[in-house]
């Protein structure tokens, strides 16, 4: 693994039987720091890289997610609210029938929250999801979408003056009920399902987000398939559309 970010170099330690710092970028999975993309890319991208990670997405131009959707390797995209094990114990996506997610977050952060709060949605609903209409106040956003087979997405994005950390709850209806919580200041990221026998839990999950960001790298160099950056596109593109004018 190429890159300077601690905590993936940390990880490089924890899968040691897989993977080793590399000396430059070829032949290797790299790490890209967002917020210095538009610099890194270029030498990473010419030297040859089996793999990208990119962290801090919410700093990379558009242009460049479009250049490397091209680069034909493989792009892990290193989102700490929308982990990928966290969504895969949510089950089946596409079963439930109703959807509602509530974002909390400053002005500094909304676009951010916003982009892995339609992430959560787009998880759940099992697919793209489809903007229908809105209504908005200076403080207050309240979004209507639809998921595959219509199913319906209501969102609410609330705007702080006062700078804090942001906040995501995400509730899905179904045969069970599923709770998506993240309130960064108190440290809380629970993933809670309900049905016939009560509350379910998963046992917690003390890897890192970066292990798992270098460990899916390297499931994706040995053939798995990872849609990352289309992903992150959908949901990007959909944050903005929705936030166009408000968070201004």
């Amino acid at each position: 693994m190429w890159g300077e970010d601690a905590a993936f170099r940390a990880a490089i330690a924890q899968l040691a039987d897989r993977a080793r710092p590399a000396t430059g970028p070829a032949g290797a999975v790299c790490v890209i720091d967002g917020g210095r993309a538009a610099a890194q890319y270029p030498h990473v991208a010419t030297a040859g890289p089996l793999a990208l990670i990119v962290t801090d997405p919410a700093r990379v131009a558009d242009s460049l997610l479009a250049e490397m959707s091209t680069a034909g390797v493989p792009v892990i995209v290193h989102r700490p609210r929308l982990r990928s094990d966290d969504v895969a114990v949510t089950g089946d996506p596409g079963s439930l029938r109703l959807l509602t997610v509530d974002v909390v977050a400053s002005g500094a952060e909304l676009r951010e929250t916003t982009v892995d709060a339609v992430g959560w949605a787009r998880s759940l609903a099992g697919g793209p999801l489809v903007l229908r209409g809105g209504a908005r106040s200076e403080a207050a956003l309240l979004v209507a979408l639809d998921g595959p087979g219509g199913v319906p997405v209501s969102l609410s994005i609330t705007r702080l003056m006062s700078a804090t950390s942001p906040s995501l709850l995400v509730v899905g209806v179904g045969e069970r009920r599923v709770e998506v919580e993240i309130e960064e200041v108190l440290g809380v990221h629970d993933v809670r399902i309900h049905d016939a026998d009560g509350e379910w839990r998963p046992r917690p999950r003390h890897e890192a987000a970066a292990r798992l960001a270098l460990r899916r790298a390297l499931a994706a160099v040995d053939g798995a398939v990872v849609g990352d950056l289309d992903d992150l596109v959908h949901d990007r593109a959909l944050a903005d559309t929705m936030l166009r004018g408000f968070s201004s």
